[in-house]
């Protein structure tokens, strides 16, 4: 599936993923591939973005942004998360 993470200064991340994690408003959530239609805020956290091909870790400039593994981690103060047709977009803070 497609992601997208937005910020107000611009695209952090797009990109091709199997699951990822959002830091959800009563807890974390895991959307995967094929997942039913969602719309939620989001808290403070991190957005954990499994990816399915390789990060190059030094091509990253934002400082809330670092990779641990296979994943791609996201700092965010909070945001919007909808999911759709296999499409995830985060608007984050």
């Amino acid at each position: 599936m497609n992601v997208k993470v937005i910020s107000p200064e611009g695209q952090i991340f797009c990109g091709e993923t199997d699951a990822v994690t959002l830091p959800g408003e009563k807890g974390a959530f895991q959307i995967l591939k094929m997942h039913a239609p969602i719309v939620s805020t989001l808290s403070a956290g991190e957005v954990k973005i499994h990816c399915t091909s390789t990060i190059d870790s030094e091509s990253i400039t934002e400082e809330n942004v670092r990779v641990e593994g296979e994943n791609l981690i996201i700092r965010v103060n909070g945001g919007v998360a909808k999911s759709a047709q296999d499409e995830i977009v985060v608007l984050a803070d």
